[in-house]
């Protein structure tokens, strides 16, 4: 027996030493076939633009469009160096993804070309590439962690639908992405025109397709079509935009084909004119535009207006299309198709007679005529007086602002003792100039005139220094304040947002330059701190002025929401309406909330909490913010529901409308909501009291109002509102 013990207890041994001994053979194998996928994994990536050139020439690109499930899973164990035993720290460890392209029958998609590159730059990553195996799958190595990265693939033949981007999880972890691919349809045809002669150079586009020429007898063929199940146009147009046409197409699916195709191209519809001025003076260099076609798509010309963008002989854009009038003031213009559109023309420092002007394209033997006007604008010429001298550097900036309507004009010249300001309407208008230097320089008329066509003046402007205020911010205990916004606007003047600002440094000082002398408003925000009435004044020209502040912190509002039974009120949500501005809270376990940095003045309290039973509770109070850290208790009762539909005067549902509830004795707005398709509204936790709702439109054209009194315990109210 004891020799039978031995032998067992040998046997075991035996048994476990080779079992060691093989998972050591396996680890090793694992080292060298992982050290080996890294080195494929660089080579490929160092000669994937070669292999791209020799095997597939003519590869498009295909973005990803939706994230995919991501499967983790630790793939590097310990943190520590096998060969030289050091350990690493762990934000050190490598990343891997491993991506596993199928088909649509879930097959394997093998040798098709991979690359991977960073979203945003600047993450030390430069990109990888290579083909996927037998197995559909590639894994690229040494990935830096928390990064998104596009995967794109490189094929005449496959292409990829799914996600836009792939994203590397933490340090020392690996993710897996699997892809779909799809095959390419092919589509084919001819190009004619309406005698059934075929036509050479015919440019054709399709959206998610590609842009081919027509060959000598007509024929076009494109091989880089993606699957779509709707019916889509196929257009064609000449390089001289001469000739334009269509042809509807059914669905296409995977790796399918259509034949067969045949698209009739017309004579565009051609416009053609002159443009002159008041004189009859041809105009050269005038911008003729036509635009907002009423039957354009752009999906379908998209890829053809590409095309065409690169001729520089056209001026396009998303939905127009341009042209230069020549040395006569000659244009000729064709146009991509028929229709209704629009006619601009720009000639700089002149205004076309009739501004915009509506015209309908036809097709026909003769071109339409439209020939235009301009007239010159008026000239501003005047002398500078400046009071030490003028300046070696710098430049002259002047503006001219119409004192009836919102036109204006603004050049910048280079210094000079002379100024001349063209481009000019009819009227009256008040002239500034400005020059930048350590204290600009400033000269302004109030009130000039300007012709059509006509130079006025000289004018005689002065140039003084500009005006300067500066001071202090201090708190009611005499600390200074510092980064407090200090805002100077001068308010007769023409210019718009004609404000300077500045912020106090450490020592709560400032000091902030203006322009002429005038009217100026100075004003002070800072957070934390209650605002400052305005202060208004006049101040000369090169007049320095000093204006200290003195402000008051800012206040604070405490409260506690109860149920009917006494109970806190926890998780209530608490909008706190003021004059400017709306803060939204939760009220803690207690019940409480607290609003800081809010300023004097009234204030609206709404209190509503949905119970664990389902049942609404709302609460409402009016807080005249004076002293701050007022405490406010507000009692919660069971809300009303306020259901509603909003009609026209015919009777007909309304959508597209807001719906607004307001407290009739302040006006404070409490609930705000959308209508759905069919008019309907519903408006929950609203506490007992008279409301007014009314409407509220984009257009402005639908309005409408009504008044409500509602009572806690009654039934939801139904109303509805007519425009």
């Amino acid at each position: 027996m004891p020799d039978r013990h031995w032998i067992f207890g040998l046997g075991s041994g035996l048994i476990l030493t080779a079992i060691v001994a093989v998972a050591l053979l396996m680890s090793a194998d694992s080292d060298d076939s992982w050290n080996q996928l890294a080195a494929d994994n660089a080579t490929a990536s160092s000669s994937s633009s070669s292999a791209s050139a020799e095997n597939q020439d003519g590869a498009e690109r295909d973005y990803l469009e939706a994230q995919p499930q991501v499967v983790r899973r630790r793939a590097f164990g310990p943190s520590e160096d096998r060969e030289s035993g050091e350990t690493h720290p762990a934000s050190a460890l490598p990343v891997s993804i491993q991506v596993v392209i199928l088909d649509s029958s879930i097959t394997a998609v093998p040798g098709l070309e991979l690359t991977l590159t960073a979203v945003r730059s600047g993450v030390g990553f430069e990109g990888l590439g290579g083909f996927t195996d037998k197995k559909g799958c590639l894994k690229f190595l040494n990935l830096p962690p928390r990064v998104e990265f596009r995967l794109q693939a490189h094929s005449d033949r496959w292409y990829l639908t799914q996600g836009r981007t792939i994203s590397s999880g933490l340090a020392g972890d690996s993710s897996e992405y699997r892809r779909e691919a799809y095959q390419f349809g092919a589509v084919s045809g001819r190009v004619i025109d309406a005698e059934g002669a075929p036509q050479a150079k015919v440019l054709v586009g399709l959206k998610d397709g590609e842009v081919v020429a027509t060959d000598s007898q007509g024929l076009f063929s494109m091989r880089h079509v993606r699957a779509y199940k709707k019916r889509r146009r196929l257009v064609a147009a000449d390089a001289e935009l001469m000739l334009t046409g269509t042809a509807a197409i059914e669905s296409l699916s995977e790796s399918g084909a259509i034949e067969g195709i045949e698209i009739t191209v017309h004579p565009s519809p051609v416009i053609e004119g002159r443009v002159q001025d008041e004189r009859q003076e041809e105009v050269a260099g005038a911008k003729v535009r036509v635009h907002s076609f009423n039957g354009f798509r752009r999906s379908d010309w998209s890829l053809l207006w590409k095309e065409l963008d690169s001729m520089p002989r056209w001026e396009l854009k998303n939905r127009s299309i341009g042209v230069v009038t020549d040395e006569e003031g000659r244009y000729r213009l064709p146009l991509p198709f028929p229709g209704r559109a629009k006619m601009t023309v720009k000639v700089e420092n002149a205004f076309t007679r009739g501004g915009t002007r509506r015209i309908r394209a036809v097709r026909g033997d003769f071109p339409r005529r439209e020939d235009f006007v301009v007239d010159r604008g008026g000239v501003l010429r005047g002398a500078i007086v400046w009071p030490q001298g003028m300046p070696s550097e710098g430049t002259l900036k002047i503006g001219a602002y119409r004192l009836s309507g919102r036109f204006r004009k603004e050049i910048e010249i280079p210094v000079g003792d002379t100024f001349e300001l063209p481009g000019l309407l009819d009227g009256s208008y008040a002239l500034v100039l400005t020059h930048s230097a350590e204290r600009a320089l400033h000269g302004q008329l109030n009130e000039v005139r300007a012709a059509l066509s006509e130079v006025t003046g000289p004018y005689r402007v002065e140039m003084l220094p500009a005006v300067r205020v500066r001071g202090a911010l201090k708190d009611r205990a005499g600390t200074p304040i510092p980064r407090a916004r200090v805002s100077l606007r001068q308010t007769d003047s023409r210019q718009k947002r004609r404000t300077a600002k500045t912020l106090t440094d450490v020592n709560g000082e400032y000091q902030i330059d203006g322009w002429t002398q005038g009217q100026y408003r100075i004003s002070v925000s800072v957070k934390g701190f209650q605002r400052t009435p305005l202060r208004v004044r006049a101040i000369n020209a090169g007049e320095t002025v000093e204006e200290n502040f003195e402000l008051a912190r800012a206040l604070d509002l405490r409260g506690r929401c109860f149920e009917v039974s006494g109970r806190p009120a926890v998780e209530a949500e608490v909008i706190l309406k003021g004059p400017r501005s709306s803060t939204v809270l939760k009220t803690d376990v207690e019940g409480s909330f607290l609003a800081s940095d809010l300023q004097p003045g009234w204030y609206f309290l709404s209190v509503s909490r949905l119970t664990d039973e389902g049942q609404w509770l709302a609460g409402a109070a009016m807080v005249n913010m004076v002293a701050g850290d007022d405490n406010v208790f507000v009692e919660l009762l069971p809300a009303i529901e306020l259901l509603g539909i909003v009609k026209s005067k015919r009777g007909r549902a309304v959508s597209k409308v807001s719906v607004i509830v307001s407290e009739r004795r302040y006006g404070r707005v409490v609930k705000k909501v959308k209508v759905d398709r069919k008019g309907r509204f519903r408006i929950r936790g609203l506490p007992a009291g008279q409301y007014r709702v009314t409407t509220k439109s984009r257009n402005r054209r639908i309005r409408g109002k009504t008044n409500v009194t509602l009572h806690s315990g009654v039934k939801p109210a139904k109303l509805r509102l007519r425009h």
